[in-house]
């Protein structure tokens, strides 16, 4: 069998997973996510945590509790886009899934249920878990097709993200990784499920926990979707995302931020210049349009 992520045995077909885990400097809370994910039944086959600023405490962490696991760290911050892709095309195996290093498995038979999607369901590029707080889609016993997913829990096939332009490595990312990478994968023809059948625990979901200056950032990714990935003629529009944004801000009495933001997007998008790779106006349509369609469907 050409897949290495399928190990034979008898009968059956069991589904090897990699997990990656984007750490930086939460060392308890990656220490707790390694324990959840250690103790589902089944287990993950390959475990990669990359940590961001290679934090010598948390290095050492790792090493002492959980051996087994295969760090990755760099100097420079990549932030978490960055790390994920390091981390995926680090793994081992053909499915690999995704958490932070405040997120975890809310259910020990988290992975069996990976497996079952994937088998079940060959058409998928990606999975999107069942994120706490939930995603906004209904329940539901199948799988749906969706637009986006959250990184905090998320399935990858990695063939199928090798083939795209990936990741941008940015320290400050909300609002922007996972736009872009949803974007790149219709673009390409992929197909997202959602699964609110893998639930995932995110104990850092609140947006008050950010600080000025990343509220002035996401400010920043407001524009930078557009800029990298709409063709000319309807790069326009990053001034009316950027500009929704800043409203955003001002609205929850955060008007430093979106000042600070709109002075630093023209430095911000000629030092990220080299990684726009535009979509078609197609694709970029009608992912929008699937956008719409699921919001209207979790109303």
């Amino acid at each position: 069998m050409d897949d290495p992520s399928l190990l034979t045995c008898g009968a059956c077909t069991k589904i090897q997973v990699s997990v990656v885990i984007p750490a930086s400097t939460r060392r308890e809370g990656l220490l707790h996510t390694l324990s959840v994910i250690h103790a589902c039944t089944p287990a993950p086959d390959d475990v990669c945590v990359h940590v961001d600023g290679a934090d010598p405490g948390i290095l050492e962490s790792i090493e002492r509790f959980w051996p087994e696991v295969r760090i990755f760290s760099s100097p420079e911050r990549l932030g978490p886009g960055g790390a994920r892709h390091l981390l995926i095309n680090a793994a081992l195996h053909e499915i690999v899934v995704s958490f932070d290093d405040d997120s975890f498995p809310a259910d020990p038979s988290f992975f069996s249920r990976v497996e079952w999607v994937f088998r079940f369901h060959p058409e998928a590029t990606m999975l999107a878990a069942a994120t706490s707080p939930a995603k906004g889609t209904p329940p539901s016993d199948c799988p749906i097709r969706v637009a986006e997913f959250e990184g905090c829990g998320c399935v990858y096939r990695k063939s199928a993200y090798q083939k795209l332009p990936g990741y941008v490595p940015r320290r400050v990312a909300y609002g922007m990784e996972e736009l872009d990478l949803s974007l790149q994968l219709y673009q390409h023809g992929g197909i997202i499920l959602y699964d609110s059948k893998l639930p995932v625990i995110h104990l850092s979901a609140s947006p008050d926990r950010h600080s000025c200056q990343e509220r002035a950032e996401m400010v920043v990714n407001a524009g930078l979707l557009p800029f990298l990935r709409y063709p000319c003629w309807l790069t326009p529009l990053m001034f009316w995302h950027v500009a929704t944004r800043m409203r955003w801000e001002i609205s929850h009495g955060t008007l430093a931020a979106a000042l600070l933001g709109m002075l630093l997007l023209p430095c911000r998008l000629f030092a990220l210049r080299r990684f726009r790779q535009p979509a078609s106006a197609s694709a970029v349509l009608g992912w929008h349009r699937l956008r719409k369609l699921e919001r209207r469907r979790s109303t």
